[in-house]
């Protein structure tokens, strides 16, 4: 670990925090931090006195923060990946048999209306016609008249 005196030295002789740290191997929020007494994150409460101590900056939380890295961009991880894809011959037999292409329709122009009821009859799932409105009474065949929603009114046998 780095000591307060040696973080000073580098600031000193012109470099940043980011230079500083990573001539020391260090994130740059820590070398603030070992100047400084105050987290980089801008976490820390400090007085004007604290404030007005040498290194400290108005703002700090770029320090805190350093860049990502995303470890698949490592030669190691994509080799692991290769030799996992290699191993599992059932997932390479699946990839084999899809493609990302969407399978042709089966009817050259068809609209959503029509779509929705070939769905609807191929599930069984399709109402019978319905005679009149809610709550009024139907018809039968006999000339009787029957509530609304029994079977004669739901277009149903009797």
């Amino acid at each position: 670990m780095p000591t307060r005196e040696q973080v000073r030295r580098l600031l000193d002789d012109g470099l940043d925090y980011q230079a500083a740290a990573a001539k020391l191997g260090i994130p740059p929020g820590q070398a603030y931090m070992i100047v400084t007494g105050v987290p980089a994150d801008g976490s820390g409460t400090i007085t004007d006195e604290e404030a007005g101590r040498p290194g400290f900056l108005p703002s700090s939380q770029h320090l805190a923060n350093p860049p990502h890295e995303t470890p698949t961009t490592k030669d190691s991880v994509a080799a692991w990946l290769k030799a996992r894809v290699a191993s599992d011959a059932q997932m390479r037999t699946a990839l084999r048999s899809r493609t990302a292409e969407p399978p042709e329709p089966e009817t050259e122009s068809e609209n959503a209306i029509d779509a929705l009821d070939k769905m609807r009859d191929a599930a069984g799932d399709r109402p019978a016609e319905r005679t009149g409105q809610p709550g009024e009474q139907a018809v039968s065949e006999q000339g009787q008249q029957e509530p609304a929603g029994s079977a004669e009114s739901e277009g149903g046998a009797s």
